[in-house]
C-alpha cells in the first residue's frame, strides 16, 4: 500500500518552468529608468544653476548702491547718478572719482557717480537692484538704450554656461565671475593694437544670436515702468545711445530692417546722441567699445550733458513712493 503522505510538498519532475517574458526585461528598463532620472536631475540642477549665475552680481552690487547712499544721505550737497548698460557703457565712461571732478568742472561738485554694468545686459539684469535704486533717489538715471530692446537668449548662452561647468571641473577653474572686473576692467587698454581682424558682418550675426534685438521686445514694457516709478519719485532719466562703430550700425539696422532709435520713445525722456562723429578704425578698438582717447573725451561730454540736466527742474519734486 502506498503511503500517500509521501507525495506532498515534493517537487515535480520535470525542466523548470521559464520566468515570463516581460521579466527578461526588467532589468534594463529599471537601468534605463535609473540614467533618465540621473539625466534629468542633473538638467534640473544646472538649468537653476544658470538662472541663478547672476546672483553674484545683484549681491555686489546691491552692496555698492548700498555705500553710495550711505554717502549721499550723510552730505547734504551730494548728488548721485546711476548708469546701467553693457560693457560699451563701461568703456565709454570713467569711474566713479574720475566722472565725479568731470562733473565738478561743470558745477556739480558733490557727483556720485555709480555705473553698472552686465556683459552682454539686459534690462531683467537690474529688476532686482530697481528698489535699492529708487530708495537713494539719484537725481538722474541714464540707461543704456539697447536695454528697451534686448534680452539674452538661453539658446546661446546655457550651453556656454554648461561648457564653462564643465571646464571648472576638468580644469579646477572657478565658477563665480569677477564682480569687480565686470564693472571696473577695460575692453581694450591700448589702441595702438586694434582688434579689427573679422567682419562686421559676422560680429552683427553673432550679437544677434546672443540677443533678441527687436523693437517690440517684451522689455520695452518694463523698462518704461520702471521709468514711470522713477519719474513720479522725482528722479530724471535719461536715455544714452551709445555710438557704435558705423559699419556694424550700418548692418545691424538692415539686419533688423529698422533703427532702434525710431522706437526709443518713452514720455519725458530725451535721448542723448554724442554730437561728433566718430572714426571706425580710431575712435574703436574692436567692434563695440570705445578707444581710451575717445572714452576721455566722450566721459567728458557726458559730464557736461548730467550738469546740464541737474541744472533744470526736476519732472516732478514730490515723491508719491515711501522714502
Amino acid at each position: 500500500m502506498t503511503d500517500s503522505s509521501a507525495d506532498e510538498g515534493a517537487v515535480p519532475y520535470g525542466p523548470p518552468m521559464p520566468p515570463p517574458r516581460r521579466r527578461r526585461f526588467r532589468a534594463p528598463v529599471i537601468l534605463l529608468l535609473a540614467v533618465l532620472v540621473m539625466v534629468g536631475a542633473m538638467g534640473g540642477a544646472s538649468w537653476t544653476g544658470y538662472r541663478y549665475a547672476d546672483d553674484g552680481f545683484v549681491r555686489y552690487n546691491l552692496n555698492r548702491i548700498a555705500a553710495v547712499y550711505d554717502r549721499v544721505w550723510r552730505n547734504p550737497k551730494a548728488v548721485a547718478v546711476v548708469a546701467l548698460g553693457s560693457s560699451p557703457l563701461r568703456d565709454a565712461t570713467l569711474d566713479e572719482t574720475a566722472m565725479g571732478r568731470l562733473a565738478a568742472r561743470h558745477g556739480v561738485p558733490g557727483l556720485h557717480f555709480l555705473r553698472i554694468v552686465n556683459d552682454p545686459a539686459q534690462f531683467g539684469d537690474f529688476e532686482p537692484l530697481l528698489a535699492s535704486i529708487l530708495k537713494l533717489r539719484p537725481a538722474l538715471v541714464l540707461l543704456d538704450r539697447d536695454l528697451l530692446f534686448a534680452e539674452r537668449r538661453d539658446t546661446y548662452f546655457y550651453p556656454a554656461y554648461l561648457s564653462r561647468l564643465g571646464e571648472m571641473v576638468e580644469r579646477a577653474r572657478p565658477m563665480l565671475r569677477d564682480e569687480v572686473a565686470l564693472q571696473y576692467g577695460r575692453s581694450c587698454a591700448r589702441r595702438e593694437s586694434p582688434d579689427w581682424a573679422g567682419d562686421p558682418g559676422l560680429y552683427v550675426e553673432d550679437l544677434l544670436a546672443m540677443l533678441d534685438l527687436r523693437a517690440d521686445s517684451p522689455a520695452y514694457a518694463r523698462v518704461r515702468d520702471f521709468v514711470e516709478a522713477a519719474q513720479a519719485a522725482g528722479i530724471r532719466v535719461a536715455l544714452l545711445a551709445l555710438p557704435r562703430p558705423e559699419a556694424v550700425e550700418d548692418r545691424l539696422e538692415a539686419a533688423l530692417r529698422t533703427s532702434l532709435d525710431d522706437f526709443a520713445e518713452l514720455p519725458r525722456v530725451p535721448v542723448w546722441h554724442y554730437p561728433r562723429a566718430l572714426d571706425d578704425r580710431r575712435d574703436f578698438c574692436d567692434f563695440a567699445h570705445m578707444a581710451p582717447e575717445t572714452r576721455n573725451l566722450y566721459a567728458a561730454w557726458l559730464a557736461g550733458q548730467i550738469a546740464e540736466a541737474l541744472a533744470k527742474p526736476a519732472a516732478e519734486e514730490v515723491s508719491v513712493l515711501p522714502r
